[in-house]
């Protein structure tokens, strides 16, 4: 075996056993466990479920343990995960709030694809816009997708091709109408992923080439 197939193979080695001992040295609780946002933060803010990690950031929309929690796998297409906040008593006062986390995929072959917004209002009180903030970085300066929902609605959006952990803001406005304010039940996010794209073949000889091509040339100028 040539020293750059030893080092290559040395250094596959030591990536898979990286992910190995990192997923398992920073196991959390599931998510099912818990039954409000108060439960989540005191059992530490984190939480996973199945191949994806959620972490509590900061929301003022109501008293921590008034918003119930639901995370749930598989729910409509394959590969579909939903973070459901459902607030009660439902939130009516006039205002704007926010709600902040991360979700982050910790299996190596797996990236979001897709990220949607769900909410439920009271019909009586239609005044209510949430927007979905979806950042690939810690300071929210790098949007990658922004959702709008207003009334009882959804949509969705797609994400890059390489997002595995994902800043989000939920930004709920909350009006006044001529029936009063706007009465949030709840609202959902979902998350879709699919498997990273694997090189054909082809690309992949065509790599090993030009790397042997280099590691050629380099041997006949120091020759």
């Amino acid at each position: 075996m040539t020293t750059s197939l030893r080092l290559a193979a040395a250094g596959g080695i030591l990536l898979a056993g990286t992910m190995a001992f990192s997923q398992s040295a920073f196991s959390a609780p599931l998510c099912s466990t818990y039954t409000t946002v108060q439960e989540w933060v005191t059992g530490g803010g984190i939480c996973d479920d199945q191949d994806k990690r959620y972490e509590y950031g900061f929301t003022d929309l109501a008293a921590l343990d008034d918003l119930g929690l639901q995370v749930k796998t598989n729910v409509g297409p394959p590969d579909t995960h939903q973070f459901t906040i459902d607030p009660d008593p439902n939130v009516n006062a006039t205002g704007n709030y926010v709600f902040k986390y991360t979700v982050e995929i910790f299996t190596g072959d797996l990236v979001f694809s897709a990220v949607g917004l769900s909410q439920e209002i009271s019909s009586f009180d239609p005044n209510v816009t949430t927007v979905k903030w979806v950042s690939n970085n810690a300071f929210d300066n790098n949007n990658i997708a922004t959702l709008s929902v207003s009334g009882s609605d959804s949509t969705t959006a797609p994400l890059c091709l390489n997002c595995k952990k994902l800043w989000v803001t939920d930004y709920i406005a909350i009006g006044q109408g001529a029936g009063g304010a706007g009465d949030l039940i709840s609202f959902t996010n979902e998350y879709r992923q699919t498997e990273i794209p694997v090189p054909e073949p082809m690309t992949t000889a065509l790599f090993g080439l030009g790397l042997a091509g280099i590691g050629f040339a380099r041997r006949r100028k120091t020759a």
